[in-house]
């Protein structure tokens, strides 16, 4: 079946009264199929009359799609019984394929004329659309519950003897002033986390300097990784030009990285207010529960901090609040 069919299919399963339409929004129909949606909402005597129904959508649908509604609802039998067959489930999906084969007729036509494109639009868009089959309530018996380790061991004994290892439910944010070493601590954490996990990739975003001088400068500081870094099939990834949050987030989703590590929030943030931080943490969180990855950011702890010379605690990071609500750990 093609999206129409499918949702002349819904259509005529509400109109039937075999499905309820407050399980629908106009944004699972293509147009102009969600207008019908929403006159079905704002006149609900059409349900289960064929009669009203037929005088209400005249202005919407030919009178061959009222008919075909109609067909398609009846010809499925025992399909169209609630529980048997999703048949929303299978509108949206139909529907965001249409959508995402639309845009990338249009990114294909703009690469094939020679116009700039923005790849990164693309590449989010089908970074979700890999992501989407994670989405939405599955059976209990479904989930693999038994498998689940909420720390995974990170190469550091310090770590893994006292903690269990890196949470893979939150982010880890690492606070500490300019100077105290935190581009060291995040090389060190992730080329050890590689050398525990001899079949895992990491990716390391540098967004204080550029690639060559921050690997120029870490394998200075830590030599015994060099074998890791100019091995023939290298797992360790590392990129200076990521543009934002988003970006990282399309990487690791189709990337399939099982360690992330940001050098540093304030470069990410680029000077925002506070709800910029709250989504980029919140971006942060969900890249940790959809991908069920550590994932480590370098923060600055908040300028009454930096005054007080004292130890830094939880609260003080800049922007603490965004901070305090998305941490899994602290350090």
């Amino acid at each position: 079946m093609d999206l129409r069919e499918i949702a002349l299919t819904n259509i005529g399963l509400i109109l039937d009264g075999r499905a309820s339409p407050t399980l629908y929004t106009e944004k699972d129909f293509p147009a102009p199929y969600n207008k019908v949606i929403a006159a079905i909402k704002k006149n609900p005597e059409a349900i289960g009359n064929k009669d009203v129904a037929d005088t209400i959508f005249t202005s919407l649908l030919l009178p061959d799609e009222i008919q075909e509604a109609h067909y398609q609802a009846s010809r499925h039998n025992g399909l169209g019984e609630t529980g048997v067959f999703a048949w929303r489930k299978a509108l949206v999906e139909s529907n965001n394929k249409y959508v995402i084969g639309e845009e990338l007729d249009r990114f294909a036509k703009a690469c094939k004329s020679n116009q700039d494109v923005d790849y990164l639009k693309v590449y989010t868009k089908l970074g979700s659309m890999i992501t989407a089959g994670t989405t939405g309530p599955r059976p209990a018996n479904q989930i693999d519950y038994k498998s689940y380790k909420p720390y995974m061991k990170s190469g550091i004994k310090y770590i893994d003897s006292v903690i269990g290892g890196w949470p893979t439910d939150g982010p880890i944010v690492v606070i500490a002033p300019q100077g105290t070493g935190k581009s060291h601590f995040i090389f060190y954490t992730v080329c050890s986390w590689l050398v525990e996990h001899p079949d895992k990739h990491a990716a390391l975003y540098t967004l204080e300097m550029s690639d060559k001088h921050f690997l120029a400068r870490e394998l200075e500081m830590y030599p015994e990784f060099l074998p890791l870094v100019e091995s023939e099939n290298p797992r360790l990834h590392i990129s200076s030009t990521v543009r934002g949050v988003e970006e990282i987030s399309a990487e690791v989703s189709t990337g399939k990285y099982g360690f992330v590590g940001i050098d540093a929030m304030t470069q990410l943030a680029k000077g925002g207010d506070a709800s910029t931080y709250e989504k980029i943490y919140q971006t942060l969180v969900e890249i940790c529960r959809f991908q069920e990855i550590p994932v480590m950011i370098l923060a600055q702890p908040n300028r009454e901090a930096k005054k007080s010379n004292k130890f830094i605690g939880i609260y003080d990071a800049a922007w603490s609040g965004a901070a305090e609500n998305a941490a899994a750990m602290f350090i």
